[in-house]
């Protein structure tokens, strides 16, 4: 995104979407942003003032709002689902004052969870009646399978929004 305004975002985001289709073959499932960009979306209005992200479907907005919340599934954007995440770095760019939007086909980062295992151990602490317990789960994330299913939007449009 080059300049500060709602309108170049929103290109930005479906020039992020059709870069995925046109590198896999495969439609984007989410926008992931930080919550103040997406306050700043909320707050964005057209020419004549109407929200562009209205509170249900609207006529002629660009995206829906789902609630308000600092992280998880806020709403949509130009047709894709967007979520929230504070985690989003806001320190970017030569002012270390930006933010990133991250546009995805989520589903080729595979992510493998094993079930939570409980372990306890009495032997180690016989003489004194006490016990050890051990937590412990296995985690394996390959994120990078595909690294053109997913789109990063950044730049000096995505500096600090103001409201």
């Amino acid at each position: 995104a080059s300049s500060n305004s709602s309108d170049s975002l929103l290109a930005a985001i479906t020039a992020a979407s059709a870069e995925i289709q046109t590198s896999v073959f495969l439609t984007p499932d989410a926008i992931i942003m930080h919550p103040r960009r997406w306050s700043w979306i909320l707050a964005s209005v057209d020419t004549t003032n109407r929200p562009l992200v209205a509170p249900s479907a609207g006529f002629n907005t660009v995206g829906e709002m789902a609630g308000v919340a600092a992280q998880g599934r806020v709403g949509t954007l130009a047709g894709l689902p967007v979520y929230c995440d504070p985690q989003i770095p806001t320190d970017r760019g030569a002012g270390q004052n930006e933010d990133v939007i991250i546009v995805a086909k989520a589903d080729e980062a595979y992510l493998w969870e094993s079930t939570p295992t409980l372990s306890v151990f009495d032997a180690p602490y016989a003489d004194s009646m006490g016990v050890l317990i051990r937590a412990h789960e296995y985690v394996a994330l390959i994120p990078n399978r595909r690294p053109k299913a997913f789109s990063v939007i950044s730049g000096s449009g995505l500096v600090a929004p103001t409201v």
